[in-house]
């Protein structure tokens, strides 16, 4: 074995640095979560909050413009209580670490 085939003398390959390459994708659905919390909590006096805009409906599987809402009705949480977001959040995390450890990022969202 020479000198340019070991493993520490390699030069490494030069990737684009993502946000996401480093993160489990179980933090991000966390920080997805949370994001979508706060903002609907900003909008709560507004007109229209931003929960109107995501929850599913039974009359939206008749409308193929709101099927959207099928992926998006998960980020919606109660925000008159913490305790909502956090138990799931928490639940998210124990036990999204060993599904994503499992089948892998991609595969786990």
């Amino acid at each position: 074995m020479g000198i340019y085939d070991r493993d520490y003398y390699r030069e490494d390959e030069l990737r684009p640095i993502r946000p996401w390459d480093n993160r489990s994708m179980v933090s991000l659905l966390i920080i997805a979560n949370v994001a979508v919390f706060v903002l609907d909590f900003l909008t709560k006096s507004s007109v229209g909050r931003l929960t109107d805009a995501l929850e599913l409906r039974p009359q939206d599987l008749y409308h193929p413009l709101q099927w959207y809402r099928t992926l998006t009705y998960g980020f919606c949480h109660d925000y008159r209580g913490i305790g909502h977001i956090l138990f799931n959040m928490l639940t998210l995390y124990f036990l999204g670490q060993g599904v994503e450890h499992k089948y892998g990022k991609w595969e786990f969202l």
